[in-house]
């Protein structure tokens, strides 16, 4: 069965390839035994990293999805602090229209 935000994520991911933006999801959700824990961790897994990073010329964005009434958990409040002081855009989407207002204000460029 599909939640809400993978939904989201899937709808999200077509807009951004529609709009040719180098983009990519971070696979850090999951229920893990204790071994694959520690290995996740030992291989730079970390908690609260944004669902997708987005690549552009000169510009890295980070962004969280949300289902609509769903809020972001102290990790990922850490990571969208974080990133932001290291000079990085972050957003958290709840809609594809989230997703279509950033593309539209991007200028467009291909690979």
């Amino acid at each position: 069965m599909m939640t809400p935000e993978m939904k989201l994520s899937r709808d999200v991911m077509q807009v951004l390839n529609l709009y040719h933006i180098f983009a990519f999801h971070v696979p850090s959700e999951g229920r893990r035994t204790r071994w694959e824990q520690a290995q996740f961790k030992i291989n730079g897994g970390r908690a609260g990293i944004s669902d997708l990073i987005l690549v552009m010329p000169f510009r890295v964005v980070f962004v969280e999805l949300k289902a609509k009434n769903s809020r972001q958990s102290p990790s990922q409040r850490a990571f969208e602090i974080t990133v932001m002081q290291m000079g990085h855009e972050y957003y958290t989407w709840r809609s594809v229209d989230d997703a279509l207002d950033f593309c539209k204000s991007v200028k467009h460029y291909e690979l």
